[in-house]
């Protein structure tokens, strides 16, 4: 299944979620982008890939943190 990532990241000390290249934000703590981000990945997601956000922990390491529901595939008749 294809996947719609949405990335938390810091830049500056300024907080922005990102999906492939449109920058969100800035958001001003990690926790607003997080709570924000999960609102956009469900708003903005691609309807025929799951929307996932993701954020790296305190060591670095990333972890999904949010993810939708799969896709409803309609098929043609």
């Amino acid at each position: 299944m294809r996947t719609c990532w949405f990335i938390v990241i810091e830049v500056n000390n300024r907080w922005f979620v990102d999906c492939e290249g449109k920058a969100y934000g800035p958001f001003d703590s990690r926790d607003t982008a997080i709570i924000d981000g999960t609102r956009l990945a469900r708003t903005f997601g691609d309807k025929n890939r799951r929307a996932e956000l993701w954020v790296s922990d305190e060591v670095g390491s990333p972890r999904r943190v949010w993810m939708g529901p799969d896709p409803v595939i309609s098929r043609a008749a």
